[in-house]
């Protein structure tokens, strides 16, 4: 079989060009760029959200690292401090009700606070309706991941939290249909005043 030459190929391309037209290639091009930009944004800020955990970590009861236990009752308090690096707050044991939630200002480049100890929200209190938590506290923690469960008769509460210097994750789970009330702090932080 004969190889085309330099010749033959231009006039192959120039007849695809002819065939499909210059617009319909153009916006090929374009969505070919599009889709590739997505793709690398995607890829971006996956990287970027886990770079604000890095080092992330609590100490909760006195237990940190890797764990899975159920600390019994009677070996803690009332209320019990939750200590990460980037965020801190203090659990209600009666309610699993949370104060003080602060983000830390600890050094990060994802960091939202400008290096700045800022308290988020004073309180976020479930009602139970008069249902106490009775049981011993569940806890998993698992590097920047912490998992604490309670229950009592007719109530079960559940707060999931991540360490991260952009605030991580803060989920308070009631079971029961139990609202929860949240009190801001006195002054509003918005946004621009963190940059």
């Amino acid at each position: 079989m004969k190889r085309p030459n330099d010749q033959t190929m231009f006039n192959y391309r120039a007849a695809i060009l002819k065939r499909l037209g210059t617009r319909t290639l153009q916006h090929l091009s374009v969505a070919i760029l599009l889709i590739a930009s997505l793709v690398l944004m995607a890829e971006q800020s996956f990287a970027a959200s886990s770079k604000g955990c890095v080092g992330g970590g609590f100490t909760v009861l006195g237990l940190s690292g890797q764990q899975r236990t159920t600390v019994p009752v009677g070996n803690f308090g009332s209320t019990f401090l939750v200590r990460g690096l980037y965020v801190q707050f203090t659990v209600d044991a009666a309610t699993f009700g949370v104060r003080n939630w602060t983000l830390t200002g600890a050094p990060n480049v994802l960091d939202i606070t400008g290096g700045v100890w800022t308290p988020v929200f004073l309180s976020k209190i479930p009602d139970h309706r008069g249902l106490v938590l009775t049981s011993g506290i569940s806890l998993r923690l698992d590097k920047e991941n912490l998992l604490l469960e309670r229950t009592g008769p007719g109530v079960s509460m559940k707060l999931q939290v991540k360490d991260c210097a952009n605030g991580g994750i803060f989920q308070m789970e009631v079971e029961r249909g139990a609202q929860c009330v949240g009190r801001p702090v006195a002054r509003e932080i918005d946004v621009g005043d963190l940059a």
